[in-house]
Protein backbone atom coordinates (compact mmCIF):
# COMPACT_ATOMS: atom_id res chain seq x y z
CA UNK A 1 0.00 0.00 0.00
CA UNK A 2 1.03 3.40 -0.68
CA UNK A 3 0.24 6.46 1.33
CA UNK A 4 -2.78 7.22 -0.50
CA UNK A 5 -3.91 3.67 0.87
CA UNK A 6 -3.86 2.57 -3.05
CA UNK A 7 -2.11 -1.05 -3.58
CA UNK A 8 1.60 -0.53 -5.52
CA UNK A 9 0.67 -2.26 -8.62
CA UNK A 10 -2.67 -0.37 -8.80
CA UNK A 11 -0.33 2.96 -9.25
CA UNK A 12 2.13 0.65 -11.23
CA UNK A 13 -0.94 0.15 -14.55
CA UNK A 14 -1.92 3.53 -14.05
CA UNK A 15 1.88 4.86 -15.08
CA UNK A 16 1.68 2.05 -17.21
CA UNK A 17 -1.62 3.14 -18.97
CA UNK A 18 -0.62 6.96 -19.18
CA UNK A 19 2.77 6.36 -20.75
CA UNK A 20 0.83 4.42 -23.49
CA UNK A 21 -1.63 7.51 -24.04
CA UNK A 22 1.46 9.53 -24.40
CA UNK A 23 2.61 7.45 -26.74
CA UNK A 24 -0.04 7.35 -28.86
CA UNK A 25 -0.32 11.25 -28.62
CA UNK A 26 3.26 11.95 -29.59
CA UNK A 27 2.55 9.28 -32.48
CA UNK A 28 -0.24 10.77 -34.13
CA UNK A 29 0.96 13.84 -33.40
CA UNK A 30 4.47 12.97 -35.36
CA UNK A 31 1.68 11.93 -38.42
CA UNK A 32 0.24 14.92 -38.63
CA UNK A 33 3.27 17.23 -38.52
CA UNK A 34 6.31 15.02 -39.89
CA UNK A 35 8.33 18.10 -39.38
CA UNK A 36 7.53 19.70 -36.03
CA UNK A 37 9.34 22.38 -34.87
CA UNK A 38 10.57 23.07 -31.05
CA UNK A 39 7.42 25.87 -30.91
CA UNK A 40 4.75 22.63 -31.68
CA UNK A 41 2.55 21.75 -28.61
CA UNK A 42 3.42 18.05 -28.98
CA UNK A 43 7.02 18.72 -29.27
CA UNK A 44 7.53 18.14 -25.55
CA UNK A 45 5.69 14.75 -25.34
CA UNK A 46 7.47 14.19 -29.11
CA UNK A 47 11.05 14.25 -27.34
CA UNK A 48 10.13 11.97 -23.95
CA UNK A 49 9.16 9.25 -26.37
CA UNK A 50 11.53 9.76 -29.01
CA UNK A 51 13.79 6.35 -28.57
CA UNK A 52 10.25 4.56 -28.38
CA UNK A 53 8.93 6.43 -31.31
CA UNK A 54 11.99 5.51 -33.51
CA UNK A 55 12.08 1.84 -32.64
CA UNK A 56 8.46 1.34 -33.50
CA UNK A 57 8.66 3.31 -36.44
CA UNK A 58 11.88 1.42 -37.31
CA UNK A 59 10.20 -1.55 -36.64
CA UNK A 60 6.80 -1.21 -38.32
CA UNK A 61 7.24 0.70 -40.81
CA UNK A 62 10.84 0.96 -41.65
CA UNK A 63 10.74 5.11 -41.10
CA UNK A 64 13.19 6.98 -39.52
CA UNK A 65 12.56 9.98 -36.95
CA UNK A 66 15.42 12.50 -35.99
CA UNK A 67 14.57 13.92 -32.60
CA UNK A 68 16.70 17.22 -31.94
CA UNK A 69 16.08 20.58 -29.63
CA UNK A 70 15.23 22.14 -32.51
CA UNK A 71 12.41 19.89 -34.73
CA UNK A 72 11.41 16.35 -35.06
CA UNK A 73 11.45 15.25 -38.11
CA UNK A 74 9.93 12.09 -39.52
CA UNK A 75 10.56 10.51 -42.59
CA UNK A 76 7.95 8.73 -44.04
CA UNK A 77 10.63 6.33 -46.59
CA UNK A 78 12.70 3.23 -46.27
CA UNK A 79 16.42 4.06 -45.88
CA UNK A 80 17.73 2.66 -49.19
Amino acid sequence: MTATGAPVSELREQLEAAERHEFRVALRALLMRPLMPATDEAFPVVRRHGTALRDWLSRETGWSLQVSRSHARLRKTRPG
